[in-house]
């Protein structure tokens, strides 16, 4: 289960430091991946995805006897399995930190489910020699509640792996206190998170995957999610004023009273999404995509939509007034009742183009 906002998700890894890290290790080479951040879920979407020591890796950590389990949870409940790879062998030291949480206990097995070490909880580091192949990570959960868990690298050889672009201290900061100025969240894997009630000015979101997360209700302003994946996101009723999403994924995406005035989307997709009563006033949507997508009482006054594609999206009562609407493709597109870019209404029936 995620039901856990990503308030609770955070807090854990400030309050708590969990920490995994290999001491030695050259391992640096990544399978199916360019994330540095990981979520179990993400095991169950691709079997041939696994992670390394280097990489932050998401946990749902449920008790043994919890009934609500997500269906792409990595294990069974009390249980979380993460495949690792080992690129390079030698000599790697492990060790779980987590002040005042003895709750949990890690065990890593080779690729014939023998075991090769056991960590503890706060427990004394545990050195082992590991040689190059695929190794299970056996994540234990002892105790009657469940929790999001995060492993994360203590230290590696800093010159042999690619290091993490944002900052876990200003993420924790963000999400216990509900701000944070100019946090970098570039390129996490973010996916099926829960953002509801965050706030963040300047908050750098670019290249990160936010699929499937809710962030309803958000205050983000002035945020920098260019490129970043939000397919399938609620992003209802959310405050991105002055943002830039351009080059973003947005196909499907719930973006329902959304503000997003003075706000960048150019070259945005957002086919299939629905932006019913959004706010995007002076917003730049140049060569968008919104095939599909729902307009209805959308207010696009003086946006640009210089070469968008908006066919097929329902305009009802859109309004247009000021925007530039050169080379937009409106075939298909339903503007009835729309407020047209002279301020005049259109009629019944205006398929593909406002009849007066």
């Amino acid at each position: 289960m995620i039901g856990k906002k990503l308030l609770s998700l955070i807090i854990v890894l400030f309050a708590a430091s969990i920490m995994i890290y290999s001491c030695g290790s050259s391992d640096s080479n990544k399978i199916n991946t360019s994330e540095v951040a990981l979520h179990e879920y993400t095991f169950k979407d691709d079997p041939n995805l696994y992670a390394q020591f280097s990489h932050v890796t998401v946990l749902d950590f449920e008790h043994a006897q919890e009934s609500n389990v997500h269906e792409k949870d990595s294990g069974s409940p009390g249980v979380d399995v993460i495949p690792y790879i080992v690129r390079q062998g030698g000599n790697h030291t492990l060790q779980l930190e987590d002040a005042g949480n003895e709750i949990y206990y890690a065990i890593l097995r080779n690729e014939n489910e023998e075991e090769v070490a056991r960590i503890d909880a706060n427990g004394t580091p545990v050195t082992v020699q590991l040689l190059p192949g695929k190794y299970k990570l056996y994540v234990h959960n002892i105790g009657t509640e469940t929790f999001p868990l995060f492993l994360q690298p203590l230290t590696v050889d800093v010159g042999s792996m690619r290091q993490a672009s944002y900052n876990f201290i200003e993420v924790a900061w963000f999400a216990m206190w509900g701000t944070c100025v100019s946090c970098d969240l570039s390129h996490a894997n973010l996916s099926w998170t829960i953002w509801q009630t965050l706030t963040g000015g300047g908050v750098n979101l670019s290249k990160a995957n936010l699929s499937y997360a809710n962030l309803q209700g958000v205050q983000m302003r002035d945020a920098n999610l260019s490129y970043a994946n939000l397919s399938n996101a609620r992003v209802d009723l959310a405050d991105l004023t002055y943002s830039d999403l351009s080059h973003a994924n947005l196909s499907n995406a719930n973006l329902i009273g959304t503000s997003m005035d003075f706000s960048g989307l150019q070259y945005a997709n957002l086919t299939n999404a629905d932006l019913s009563n959004s706010s995007l006033i002076n917003s730049g949507l140049q060569y968008a995509k919104l095939t599909n997508a729902f307009l209805e009482y959308t207010d696009l006054s003086l946006a640009d939509l210089t070469g968008a594609d908006l066919s097929g999206a329902d305009m009802i009562y859109a309004k247009l007034l000021g925007a530039n609407l050169t080379d937009v493709n409106l075939s298909g597109a339903d503007l009835s009742g729309a407020t047209w870019t002279d301020g005049s209404t259109c009629a019944e029936g205006s398929w593909g183009r406002c009849i007066h």
